[in-house]
């Protein structure tokens, strides 16, 4: 006779909730920090997932389609409502939506803010960064420059996202918005010591190149 069995639905999240109803702290926090650990590895396979699937695309259709399939993504995941959101918001809300999405990489930056825009630099972006990091990305960069890559060579795959939404940004008219791209880890997991970083401008359209930058 087969019977269920909901306690094994009990999670990190289940638990903290307990606890702070039960005023057990330590233990709240515990589950906290396990259910972070917990996002962060299916976070990781998902990345991974990503970089390989684009790796066989451009083995099997050729580089090209990379970016036909990065197109469609995008369109098919953010070209509605999550894009369209930028018109409701002004540099800092952007701002602090960009810093909610790189903590949800699980990623180490900081942003800064001058008189004309905001800058978050990523010495560390645990997507992209991590695939490279761990040796994920060789034989999977573009072999040539690209619109797409940020006409670059050796880009990864899987980083060549950002360049697709800097190319969207500016069809969609929202034109204050620029990524811009490094290598942080050679294929050995070497560190390059080049963060990337997103800029936002405040009252006046992206540079192709950010000034001061060296692409």
């Amino acid at each position: 006779m087969a019977y269920r069995r909901d306690d094994l639905l009990v999670g990190p999240k289940e638990r903290a909730i307990a606890a702070i109803e039960a005023g057990h702290k330590e233990a709240a926090l515990r589950c906290v920090e396990e259910l972070s650990i917990e996002g962060q590895s299916l976070h990781d396979r998902y990345v991974e997932w990503i970089q390989s699937l684009l790796g066989f695309i451009a083995e099997h259709m050729g580089e090209e389609s990379v970016e036909k399939a990065l197109r469609q993504i995008v369109t098919d995941v953010y070209r509605g409502p999550w894009i369209s959101q930028f018109k409701e918001m002004n540099p800092e809300d952007i701002a602090r939506m960009w810093a909610r999405i790189s903590k949800s990489h699980y990623s180490d930056f900081h942003i800064e803010e001058d008189e004309e825009k905001y800058i978050i630099t990523i010495p560390y972006c645990a997507s992209g960064g991590k695939i490279q990091q761990a040796g994920k990305a060789a034989g999977r960069r573009t072999k040539r420059d690209y619109p797409w890559s940020f006409n670059q060579a050796g880009v990864s795959y899987y980083c060549c996202h950002e360049s697709v939404f800097n190319q969207m940004y500016k069809e969609l008219g929202f034109m204050n918005m620029q990524f811009e791209y490094h290598n942080q880890f050679e294929d050995d997991g070497t560190p390059t010591g080049h963060p990337c970083r997103f800029y936002i401008y405040k009252n006046k359209p992206a540079p192709e190149t950010p000034s001061g930058v060296t692409l």
